[in-house]
């Protein structure tokens, strides 16, 4: 029997227009009610996904969010279970290899803001700062204190600009965890961290086995989660791999994935 459901937010929850479909909206609302754990499991920081806990109604410590792709887990109502960061020593390095392959950056520090030491701040970093009603600060490494710890870093930038310096991010930062986000956005973290991790570590401490848990999602940092859960679910927007992996697709983002996943589940 499930009683935990882990949903990916960006093009999962989501619709293309960013925001959850009614009929996606009632039967989650009707799952919580009946009991159901739903967590949500995002890149985004907390102030990000917030607006989406209060349509669903989950409040309080008993209710539990992934946020920062897996960096931070906490409750809800803000109280922190984990937390796995960046050193200053890391914001450092990105800095240089930006600036060396040409490539804008940020780290998200554990406030939520964004700090670039980039002079011009790019496109896509306003973009992911307007999403998570984030603040932005332009700090170089060398103005960030010996405690600054950030919960993780992020290059940005047109898909084929990625496309083309990924493998050398990979190679370049081999003892962090790197994941492809989204077409404009490849993330670094603590090596210990993952959306996957998170949720283990979570459901250890509610004492749900995996056979208790469903994960729905669309990209590769959600591949991790679908390597605990007992039942997985791809969304049909989400990337060919990622459908490869799942126990099945639903239906994608735009046409209730997920009140359809819900269903076939006997969830709603």
């Amino acid at each position: 029997m499930i009683q935990l459901i882990a949903i990916d937010i960006d093009d999962t929850l989501l619709t293309r227009h960013a925001t959850i479909s009614p009929k996606t909206l009632a039967a989650l609302q009707r799952a919580i009610a009946r009991g159901t754990k739903v967590v949500l499991c995002s890149g985004r920081p907390l102030a990000g996904v917030s607006r989406y806990l209060e349509q669903l109604g989950l409040s309080g410590d008993d209710q539990y969010v992934i946020t920062n792709g897996g960096a931070v887990s906490e409750t809800v109502s803000g109280r922190l279970l984990a937390r796995a960061a960046l050193t200053p020593a890391d914001y450092l390095h990105v800095t240089a290899f930006a600036r060396t392959k040409g490539l804008h950056h940020n780290v998200v520090d554990a406030e939520s803001a964004i700090i670039t030491a980039d002079r011009t701040v790019d496109y896509y970093v306003l973009q992911q700062a307007m999403e998570n009603h984030a603040p932005v600060l332009v700090r170089d490494p060398t103005e960030m204190g010996p405690t600054f710890a950030p919960v993780k870093a992020v290059f940005v930038g047109a898909p084929a600009v990625l496309d083309a310096k990924l493998d050398a991010i990979r190679t370049e930062f081999a003892h962090l965890y790197v994941v492809r986000t989204g077409p404009q956005f490849v993330e670094l973290m603590h090596p210990d961290v993952s959306k996957g991790a998170a949720l283990a570590a979570l459901c250890a401490q509610l004492d749900l086995p995996p056979a208790a848990v469903a994960a729905i999602g669309d990209e590769e940092n959600d591949l991790t989660m679908f390597a605990f859960a007992g039942t997985t679910i791809a969304m049909g927007n989400a990337l060919p791999r990622v459908q490869a992996a799942a126990d099945f697709t639903t239906a994608d983002h735009d046409h209730d994935g997920i009140a359809v996943a819900l269903r076939r589940l006997a969830l709603d």
